[in-house]
């Protein structure tokens, strides 16, 4: 589900800012503090970490090389109004041309396409306020099944171009729908990734709530930063 971008003329207080990041990232906010529900599978037992990205622990990302991370158990947990999830976040790095972002989300679970899972990666980027300067859903996931699946082979992949110059985004928060992961769901493609070609709907990935991912940053120039 797309997250709606928010009007981008600049509060005028601090707290104003917070609850204009929090409406734009389809947050529940503080209410996840005070009367919402406790997560259920596959977050049950868990507490969310944070009123608003303002808290969030963001990781600095390098401007060369790439960067391989999990979303996983002990991955702090957020209620976004699309449900709950864990989360990565990531500061973006400072650069002084236009570059790439890719994320590639990784098969786990084993070979077998009846029991392998992947985690369907959603995009927030936002600017120094915590605004969501745009959002990339799932609709942008590009299938990289290999023929034969296995185990950590790269099972889809977005790529969202960035132009530190001209935009506003330093931040990256990486996360996954809750209605992909709820028990109900936990062996359903989603609908909206029925672009994908024969081979990925083939496979009948599993969504999962973990997941191994990667980070490559690409130049405008069309290489990688090695």
């Amino acid at each position: 589900m797309p997250i709606p971008i928010p009007n981008r003329a600049r509060p005028a207080a601090r707290r104003g800012r917070r609850a204009l990041a929090a409406a734009a990232l389809l947050l529940v906010g503080a209410r996840a503090y005070a009367d919402s529900p406790p997560p259920g599978r596959p977050y049950a037992g868990r507490t969310v970490c944070c009123k608003d990205p303002s808290e969030f622990s963001y990781v600095a990302l390098p401007d060369h090389g790439r960067v391989e991370f999990d979303v996983a158990r002990g991955s702090p947990l957020f209620e976004f109004q699309t449900g709950y999830s864990a989360f990565a976040a990531f500061r973006l790095p400072v650069m002084n041309e236009p570059y790439l972002i890719e994320i590639r989300s990784y098969l786990r679970g084993g070979p077998d396409p009846m029991r392998a899972q992947v985690l369907y990666p959603t995009l927030a980027l936002m600017s120094a306020d915590f605004l969501v300067m745009r959002a990339v859903g799932l609709d942008a996931l590009v299938p990289e099944l290999p023929i034969a699946e296995r185990a950590g082979d790269p099972a889809y992949r977005v790529a969202v171009p960035v132009d530190p110059v001209r935009g506003r985004e330093q931040y990256l928060v990486v996360y996954t729908p809750y209605e992909l992961v709820s028990p109900a769901r936990v062996m359903e493609l989603p609908t909206t990734l029925e672009m994908a070609d024969g081979s990925a709907n083939g496979a009948f990935l599993g969504a999962s709530a973990e997941g191994h991912l990667s980070i490559t940053i690409v130049t405008a120039h069309g290489g990688a930063l090695r």
